[in-house]
């Protein structure tokens, strides 16, 4: 591997110095710089399956570091936000001010006891059903399927170039 050191230093090395120089913080890693936009929701419209009422279906969140074991790309599945806290805790102190801008949003949860494996669920804004987002097809993560989405300070925002893709 050739690898720059904190110093400036560069040259090869093997996997036990990488490893120890990684572990020292003696690692800069240089790459694309990371998209200046904040953390956004991402939502398709469907319909609940309990009162039928449309309901605006929270997929993903995109714009999240893509450093972020479960963020490829920088997009979090919904299913996966309770998986890191940060980004749970950010979203739980943004949701007031995204139910006021979009009423008929499903907000996340943590998923009751003995059902984690299958993720967060999202719950019905109108009677409160909670909805599964382990069925998701894989697509709707994709750039060309988000539906709507919002900044976390509720406003509308439209994915641009320095979105996550």
């Amino acid at each position: 591997m050739i690898v720059t050191d904190a110093d400036g230093h560069s040259g090869r090395t093997g996997l036990a110095g990488f490893t120890t120089m990684l572990l020292t913080g003696r690692i800069n890693f240089q790459g694309p710089a990371m998209p200046a936009s904040a953390p956004a929701v991402v939502s398709i419209t469907s319909e609940c399956w309990r009162c039928r009422r449309d309901i605006d279906l929270f997929t993903a969140l995109i714009n999240v570091p893509e450093h972020t074991i479960f963020a490829p790309r920088g997009v979090l599945s919904a299913r996966d936000l309770t998986k890191i806290p940060q980004l749970m805790a950010l979203y739980r102190s943004a949701i007031p001010k995204l139910l006021k801008a979009v009423p008929s949003l499903t907000t996340v949860r943590t998923p009751p006891p003995g059902k984690e494996a299958g993720g967060a669920r999202a719950h019905c804004p109108w009677c409160d059903a909670p909805i599964s987002l382990v069925k998701l097809p894989d697509d709707v993560f994709d750039s060309h399927r988000w539906g709507r989405c919002w900044t976390l300070s509720g406003d509308p925002w439209i994915p641009g170039p320095t979105a996550a893709r």
